[in-house]
């Protein structure tokens, strides 16, 4: 091969090196954009429900029987779900605040617990 340039290997070793550098930075910025993510959900207060008035988080129109239901998908509660009775199917799913919002009117569906 031929002789390279001396000031061209310089360069591209920098170069090379800088690209590392940079790739590292940004991996770095990943779990910086999900740590501020966490923390921005932490932060939001969301409004559920009318009917929602206890401290604890139970609607204040839910029934022991229902209670007794929504207990068992605590487990897997967030902070922000809500626990929601579809009253066609006679079961209880977890939503997002915000579904609950976009639903809440609908007779269908009537909220159980809010984390």
């Amino acid at each position: 091969m031929e002789n390279i340039d001396p000031l061209l290997g310089i360069i591209i070793v920098v170069f090379g090196i800088l690209n590392l550098i940079l790739f590292f930075k940004m991996w770095g910025m990943t779990n910086d954009v999900r740590a501020i993510k966490n923390h921005l959900i932490k932060e939001e207060k969301p409004t559920i429900s009318e009917n929602v008035t206890t401290d604890d988080g139970w609607a204040e129109d839910a029934t022991d029987q229902e209670k007794r239901e929504a207990s068992k998908l605590f487990y897997r509660l967030e902070v922000g779900h809500v626990v929601a009775k579809v009253i066609s199917k006679k079961k209880m799913e977890i939503w997002t605040s915000k579904f609950w919002e976009a639903e809440k009117g609908n007779p269908d569906y009537k909220l159980i617990f809010q984390k």
